[in-house]
């Protein structure tokens, strides 16, 4: 029996709208959940299947490559889109297929840089190879690319004038007014020499503002010590302020070089992984970090060990904290233990921020 498609996971036909595929994933999410049904161990299977298919054909160019691998329905007049039969257009060899299927598994999987690798085969062999082009101009496009894209798109149109997706994803691009005069990375998947000196740069400045806690300590805030805050009270605004800033800058530098995965895929949802009754572990630290930071963090490394889905995203934010809060308390002359114990609490909450910039910064709009 051949393996279901995610369209059978999720009840629907290839033709199903995005809207209908939200509809029904939120339906079989709140069924399927395993704080839900009484057997966790096979609920949590089917949810991490059904969350696998959502994220899949939620995404239109990961949607387009997953059509693409699956065999055409006896329908007459079914394919949707017609970019999915552009390989066939002109007569590639077994070998050209082969490197374009594994290029759509490994898009689909989150790994564009072998999705590329492939890709480059592929043309390599095959120059006419719309299916390879049209691949790649989803990669670049993705990565904000765009000059690269609109080459790979082009080709792709040329050598398949059927291919309408691409057509309008080109035209899409071509339409920006605003040029491009930035890019983060090459189509290898390398910073640019514009990347490492922004990056030299940010992580120079965030050396520097730190070290401008000792140069500036500034005076304890009065506030402190009239709500009878002992912990703190020696504390000053410049301290503060520097480490809240500082943390942002490092947030945003991790972010932003793709260390980290997008803050709503850790601390909202992660496909797969469990949580404290209905509440994630992850929103849980954010959420009492401002409270005690090393309290909420032993929380958080604790009950996801011991449930195998800890993040190694969070886990980088907890040692740049750490980081941070060491050399802070290191630089501060007034209190170092009480900056080493609380300022965590400070530094995670601007690590965030930064974070959730740096995503949005990074993402497409």
């Amino acid at each position: 029996m051949p393996p279901r498609s995610y369209y059978d996971i999720l009840g629907l036909p290839r033709s199903a709208t995005p809207a209908e595929i939200k509809k029904r994933y939120r339906q079989l999410a709140r069924k399927y959940h395993p704080d839900v049904l009484q057997d966790r161990g096979q609920s949590s299977s089917v949810f991490i299947e059904i969350n696998e298919a959502y994220r899949t054909l939620s995404d239109p160019a990961k949607r387009r490559a997953y059509d693409a691998m699956l065999p055409p329905e006896p329908v007459a007049g079914a394919p949707t889109t017609p970019s999915s039969s552009s390989a066939q257009v002109h007569s590639v060899s077994p070998e050209v297929r082969r490197l374009v299927q594994q290029a759509e598994r490994a898009f689909i999987s989150r790994k564009p840089n072998k999705a590329v690798e492939l890709c480059k085969e592929a043309i390599r062999l095959d120059m006419r190879c719309a299916r390879a082009h049209a691949i790649l101009g989803d990669i670049y496009r993705s990565r904000k690319l765009y000059n690269y894209a609109i080459k790979e798109y082009s080709y792709a149109v040329q050598f398949d004038p059927a291919d309408r997706e691409s057509q309008a994803k080109l035209e899409s691009l071509l339409s920006r007014t605003a040029p491009i005069t930035f890019s983060w990375e090459t189509p290898e998947g390398r910073m640019t020499s514009q990347a490492i000196a922004a990056n030299v740069l940010g992580w120079g400045l965030a050396f520097f503002l730190l070290f401008l806690i000792y140069i500036y300590p500034g005076k304890p805030i009065t506030w402190f010590d009239m709500y009878n805050l002992p912990m703190v009270q020696k504390w000053s605004w410049n301290l503060v302020g520097i480490m809240f800033g500082d943390a942002i800058l490092v947030g945003l530098l991790l972010s932003i070089n793709g260390l980290v995965r997008h803050p709503d895929e850790v601390f909202l949802f992660e496909s797969g992984t469990k949580s404290v009754g209905i509440i994630p572990a992850a929103f849980i630290l954010l959420l009492f970090s401002p409270i005690f930071f090393f309290g909420a963090a032993l929380f958080y490394i604790i009950i996801t060990i011991a449930q195998g889905n800890t993040s190694a995203s969070i886990l980088k934010a907890m040692a740049a904290a750490f980081g941070i809060v060491l050399v802070s308390a290191l630089m501060y002359p007034n209190d170092k233990m009480s900056v080493l114990v609380l300022g965590g609490n400070v530094v995670f909450v601007g690590e965030v921020l930064g974070w959730y910039i740096g995503s949005i910064l990074r993402s497409e709009s």
